[in-house]
């Protein structure tokens, strides 16, 4: 999966000078802006749940090696949710 950093933070700015003013100018906005921290984008609260659900895959595999079954069908049961759901999420 790839994201752009425009939709991870706010860049709007940014590409407006790049459009507006070009390489030149976009290069020297970022260099007096660097030490500024930039706001999240539209994409940030997606990305930061699907990291979250990987580590909760992760955590529920680690359950499975320790606890066997009961672990297992509740691992099968999370892959059978994610299947019927209308997003496109993969669990092995």
């Amino acid at each position: 999966m790839a994201i752009s950093v425009r939709a991870l933070f706010d860049m709007e700015k940014e590409n407006a000078v790049f459009e507006e003013y070009g390489l030149k100018s976009y290069r020297e906005y970022q260099s007096v802006n660097k030490n500024q921290i930039l706001s999240r984008g539209s994409a940030f609260h997606l990305v930061s749940g699907l990291l979250q659900f990987n580590e909760m895959v992760k955590e529920a595999e680690k359950i499975y090696k320790e606890h066997g079954l009961d672990a297992f069908i509740a691992h099968e049961r999370l892959k059978a949710s994610c299947s019927h759901s209308s997003a496109t999420i993969s669990i092995t």
